[in-house]
């Protein structure tokens, strides 16, 4: 074929459907201005073009609000779109499907097994499946997640993302560099539910293995939000309390009473840092007395075991901050003064130890 492009007369020319890359001097053409490239970008449908495409084609009328939803889910993907209209015409009510649309509904699942997924050699559908639980990626990325989760070492991550490129498999770059990918959503739905479903213990060690590196990098959310997903209660406590000073000093305090809810009450009894980061949520919300109570708690609790200076010196300003604002003014400065005498002198040059002194102040 690359013989015959290369010989074609002017009149002719030649078109090529594929799902990927032919292997063709591609680049030769498209730097000679002889190739015309129409790819997904291209074809990917507008709401517009939905609408017509549904109404004149399948024999649907939507809503405004559904069709955009529906553009949205599907990712202007036409396949996707005349699957889900089959869904749709048994449906008596559009609405509860298309915002529950995903890769498990019937003939978007059988489309995605039988012509994507079963296509490719072992190793590609074993890669799709793994990365699947990455919501972006890279090779690096796969590097630091997926290859000491499952103790592979040795793939070639760059090669097999260059594969996955090349074959068009419903991967699409992130931001202007390309450099990260994710895949079309219904795809990695679909993806997602077979490897959780065939492969439970290497998608609980990828997952693990990434909120571990989302804390690493303090992407605090996502990690919360993993370890939620894999019910990992001890570990999620643990992320509570390296973020929840962060959280307050940023004004996140909803999400940080979001999370503190979360975690099973006995779990956060048991944790005087978790006690004093639900005092500061319930003196910011105006419940003051509540706040008092929590933070004399965590104190106790903090006293107890007796090794975290640092977390003790920090209950015992917050608890003075709200006595000053109860006008107990004693007992704030009885508070400040045992935090100097904690901090003193390792801690002089402290943050701790600078608060200690505007409070005393």
């Amino acid at each position: 074929v690359a013989a015959f492009v290369d010989h074609l007369p002017a009149h002719l020319h030649l078109v090529i459907a594929t799902r990927r890359d032919p292997p063709i001097p591609l680049a030769r053409l498209r730097a000679q201005d002889e190739l015309v490239e129409v790819r997904a970008e291209q074809l990917r449908f507008s709401p517009e073009e939905s609408a017509d495409f549904l109404e004149r084609r399948m024999g649907l009328r939507l809503s405004p609000s559904d069709l955009e939803t529906l553009t949205r889910r599907t990712e202007g993907w036409a396949a996707g779109l005349q699957l889900a209209a089959l869904s749709l015409l048994e449906q008596p009510d559009p609405r509860p499907f298309i915002q529950s649309l995903s890769g498990s509904h019937r003939f978007i699942l059988e489309y995605l097994i039988e012509e994507v997924l079963e296509t490719q050699p072992p190793e590609i559908q074993t890669f799709l499946l793994r990365t699947s639980l990455l919501e972006e990626f890279d090779a690096a990325l796969c590097a630091e997640v997926i290859s000491p989760a499952l103790n592979l070492p040795d793939m070639d991550w760059p090669g097999l993302i260059r594969r996955i490129l090349h074959s068009n498999l419903f991967v699409q770059p992130v931001g202007e560099s390309g450099l990260w990918l994710r895949y079309h959503h219904l795809f990695q739905a679909f993806l997602q539910q077979k490897m959780q479903a065939e492969r439970p213990e290497e998608s609980r060690r990828i997952l693990t293995r990434l909120a571990e590196v989302y804390t690493a990098r303090e992407e605090w959310e996502r990690a919360f939000d993993l370890l939620a997903q894999l019910d990992q209660v001890e570990q999620a406590a643990d992320l509570v309390e390296k973020a929840g000073a962060a959280l307050l000093g940023a004004g996140r305090v909803r999400l940080l009473s979001g999370w503190l809810e979360d975690l099973p009450p006995a779990v956060v009894a048991e944790r005087p840092v978790l006690q004093s980061l639900q005092g500061c949520v319930a003196v910011v919300r105006g419940d003051m007395e509540r706040g008092r109570i929590l933070l004399d708690q965590a104190a106790l609790g903090l006293e107890r075991e007796g090794g975290d200076r640092s977390a003790l010196a920090r209950t015992l300003l917050r608890r003075s901050t709200v006595h000053q604002q109860l006008g107990l003014y004693a007992e704030a400065l009885v508070d400040v003064q045992r935090v100097m005498d904690l901090l003193t002198p390792d801690y002089a040059k402290s943050s701790l130890m600078a608060e200690a002194l505007r409070l005393r102040a």
